[in-house]
């Protein structure tokens, strides 16, 4: 359990009741990791939020050579990062419920994990919380589309 305090230092959670604060902390955990650790594989079930407390996540999408006959590995292209105070892993509250990026810490990072099962049952029972949280993801996925544009401009030019 995270303490509800912590949750509200988040612009995420701004504008949730207390009962509401409280209910999300229940299902959230403080976890602190070193650099290099992989906390989102691409393709994989998405079952967890994220929100950076503090460090930095790099996040990174897996290219395959199709052309090439003997392909190799997957190369990693870097497809953004995610600073203190901001979510990841969002596709854990978007069908089909799957992971489609990988995310890495960048630097030693704190980090709070919500269970997005037990968050999407709370959205399910709380129609004014899931307005609440699904505008906060909207606006989380308009800010990394943004930035991804930014990224293929400067790509090109």
């Amino acid at each position: 359990m995270v303490s509800p305090e912590l949750l509200r230092r988040f612009r995420f959670f701004g504008g949730l009741n207390d009962a509401q604060i409280r209910a999300i902390s229940m299902i959230s955990e403080e976890e602190t990791y070193e650099k290099g650790k992989t906390l989102i594989e691409e393709c994989t079930p998405a079952e967890t939020l994220f929100m950076l407390v503090d460090g930095s996540i790099d996040l990174f999408y897996r290219v395959v050579d199709e052309i090439n006959l003997n392909p190799g590995p997957p190369k990693e292209l870097t497809a953004g990062e995610v600073n203190p105070g901001e979510i990841f892993g969002v596709c854990a509250m978007v069908e089909p419920y799957t992971q489609n990026a990988t995310a890495r810490t960048a630097i030693p990072s704190r980090i709070i994990t919500i269970n997005a099962i037990e968050l999407r049952k709370l959205i399910e029972e709380d129609s004014d919380l899931a307005a609440k949280i699904l505008k906060r993801i909207v606006e989380s996925l308009m800010e990394q589309l943004i930035a991804t544009r930014v990224q293929l401009a400067a790509a090109q030019s």
